[in-house]
């Protein structure tokens, strides 16, 4: 690129700037995506047999990661290396869409909350999914097994408007059959992990959409919905959730999930049960009836989520923990690799340079080796 050409395109995408100054939100991108394939592996090695596991991670510099189960190889060594498979993401039309379903449902609130009245609601909603995703049109109609999956539900949702109003807790004048038709048509919309990631890193980047800059919803309504996402976003397993992510995530009932590490990035799964598509939906909803299980996030799809929590300290509560910064399971990808340990072996030796006794004892008590060398191999 000549520099008028460069200087262009770095004013419209900041990331080709941080990237030369090393001050990417994941600076060591290789390290942070061999990671996340140790963890897409791991669940594709613990359950070969179930569903397909679909993953998409963005950040919010837009740095994005996606992986397919189904583009893998068929080999008994598939799984046991992640570092074989290059490239780290499978291409985006590559990627198997789904039905948005619950997964939609932060970005309904939070335009719900910003705007009157439900006409204005229908139209924004899906142009600001557009937005937050960075895609140039919005998501396509859903096939028609999805809309019968979804739907099932919809006396449960029927019901449960009906006792918001009764405690007039719903909009005075709004048509509860509107509401109702609005929700399930937002639910319809063909999306896939890419999509729904670049969403929650939107999400986790304060309403601004990473791809373009621009601002979708205000900083105190995204708080809200992170909120809502965190305290019961996974439905029936919002608190394990909570408890042990750390996380605001967001379930869907057609094999969906979507988390949001806030200032970091955000995480999409799509593992349904491995019966989606394969029967009719009549069959489909006469097995499983109306249970909210029916179609959940799958058990596989869960252990991505909890393997990440392994790997990486995104729990909320364990973040600034020196002890977890400073060991080598939760690495923190917002730092280079092996940062922390660099950082505490130079406060290490500088106080023992001035002999502050306080500050040595607990330094050791974290774990700090006193006979690592710094980058002039020095040692306390």
């Amino acid at each position: 690129y000549s520099a008028e050409e460069f200087s262009r395109i770095a004013k419209k995408h900041d990331i080709a700037v941080k990237a030369l100054c090393g001050k990417l939100i994941v600076p060591n991108w290789p390290k942070f995506t061999q990671r996340l394939n140790e963890c897409f592996f791991a669940c594709c090695e613990d359950h070969p047999d179930q569903e397909i596991l679909t993953v998409g991670v963005c950040t919010t510099d837009s740095q994005q990661y996606a992986r397919d189960e189904s583009a893998l190889p068929d080999s008994p060594s598939a799984a046991s290396c992640a570092s074989e498979y290059s490239p780290a993401r499978t291409p985006k039309e590559c990627l198997k869409s789904f039905p948005t379903g619950g997964i939609i449902r932060p970005v309904l609130y939070c335009t719900a909350v910003e705007m009157l009245g439900l006409d204005e609601v229908h139209k924004k909603v899906l142009e600001n999914w557009r937005k937050l995703s960075g895609c140039d049109a919005v998501p396509p109609e859903a096939a028609e097994l999805g809309k019968k999956l979804d739907r099932r539900h919809s006396d449960l949702a029927r019901s449960m408007a009906y006792r918001l109003r009764s405690i007039h807790r719903f909009p005075d004048g709004a048509d509860i059959d509107d509401a109702i038709q609005l929700m399930f048509e937002s639910h319809e919309r063909e999306v896939n992990v890419a999509g729904v990631a670049a969403v929650a890193s939107s999400f986790a980047n304060s309403g601004v959409c990473p791809m373009t800059n621009e601002r979708v919803f205000k900083d105190q309504t995204i708080r809200y919905a992170l909120s809502l996402m965190y305290s019961c976003g996974m439905d029936q397993r919002s608190g394990m959730w909570a408890y042990n992510l750390g996380i605001p995530g967001k379930n869907s009932n057609l094999g969906a999930g979507m988390a949001v590490v806030p200032g970091v990035l955000g995480v999409c799964v799509h593992c349904p049960s491995a019966e989606f598509g394969e029967r009719s939906a009549e069959e489909t909803i006469r097995k499983y009836g109306t249970s909210e299980e029916s179609y959940s996030l799958s058990r596989k799809g869960l252990d991505f989520f909890y393997h990440m929590e392994e790997s990486f300290n995104f729990h909320l509560f364990k973040r600034h923990d020196p002890v977890l910064r400073a060991s080598d399971r939760h690495v923190d990808p917002t730092l280079y690799y092996g940062s922390v340990k660099h950082e505490l072996t130079n406060q290490l030796i500088m106080a023992c340079a001035s002999k502050d006794i306080y500050t040595v004892q607990y330094l050791l008590q974290l774990g700090v080796d006193p006979n690592v060398v710094d980058y002039d191999n020095r040692t306390a």
